[in-house]
């Protein structure tokens, strides 16, 4: 869900700084990250594949008369995952260790 309004999107709400990247290990920036709008910064690299999914899907029309979904042309899924992958690539290449910790920490979570 995206909000917008005077109180969120602020500089601080969305530009990710190395101050804020200070952590004396994954735990405190777990903490961090947990508490803070930051955390949609990093989200989209961590949930990559849930956030190409539901891109996907705001992709697709649903026709009231038939009942059927419209689809997506193979061209417009193409443009949307390569634009997705370099987004998460810009990202993952700045902050590998802490994306691939996450990733990491949201795969043991899923196999609980």
């Amino acid at each position: 869900m995206w909000c917008n309004g005077k109180n969120v999107n602020k500089q601080d709400d969305v530009a990710l700084s190395k101050d804020h990247l200070q952590f004396t290990s994954y735990d405190r920036a777990q903490q961090f990250f947990a508490s803070s709008p930051l955390q949609r910064v990093i989200s989209r690299a961590v949930y990559s594949e849930e956030y190409l999914e539901s891109l996907l899907q705001c992709l697709v029309a649903f026709d009231v008369d038939t009942g059927n979904d419209s689809g997506i042309t193979n061209e417009m899924r193409v443009k949307l995952t390569k634009q997705h992958e370099l987004t998460v690539s810009a990202i993952t290449t700045k902050l590998r260790p802490l994306i691939e910790e996450f990733r990491r920490r949201k795969n043991a979570l899923s196999v609980q």
